[in-house]
């Protein structure tokens, strides 16, 4: 055990390098011998957007994907520059459109059996990809700006406030 411990360090340290970004086939083989090692043992992918990677659960992604499109409970916040303040918004027609195609192009590149899955420009080009990274990791809300007016937001400068909740016993 401890000799496949080292082979992965030494794997991850050759294909994982700081000074680099790795690309997803790169990524993909570290994952392969994660797998073939047993440290992971569900069967993952890679999905690359727009040169970033991103590692997820097949049928995970699906169901988590599948219940946002029935239950519409996603919250978005509003951030365009053009405001003065965030603005909580609902479960838009293009959010849903967004979910579905992604979902769609999901299952279609999985049956094709794609190890690594590159999400084209041609499809996210005309999405938020704040808000769909905010959707891929399941956060129960997602910033949202108009990106055709560009990439700022009404964000800059508004000191962090942090919140906790707790419930007495």
């Amino acid at each position: 055990m401890v000799a496949s411990s080292e082979m992965l360090i030494s794997a991850a340290q050759k294909l994982l390098c700081p000074r680099k970004k790795p690309s997803p086939e790169q990524l993909q083989m570290y994952l392969e011998s994660l797998q073939e090692s047993g440290v992971v043992t569900n069967p993952l992918r890679i999905m690359s957007i727009d040169e970033n990677a991103f590692i997820f659960n097949p049928a995970t992604i699906e169901s988590h994907l599948d219940d946002l499109l029935q239950s519409k409970s996603l919250l978005l916040i509003d951030i365009c520059p053009s405001i003065k303040q965030p603005v909580l918004v609902g479960f838009e027609k293009t959010t849903e459109d967004m979910i579905k195609t992604l979902s769609e192009f999901f299952m279609s590149e999985l049956e094709k059996g794609s190890s690594v899955i590159v999400l084209g420009e041609e499809l996210y080009n005309d999405w938020n990809l704040c808000t769909l990274f905010g959707i891929l990791l399941g956060y129960p809300a997602s910033y949202w700006f108009d990106q055709t007016k560009g990439f700022g937001n009404c964000l800059c400068m508004t000191p962090l406030v942090v919140s906790s909740e707790s419930q007495p016993f």
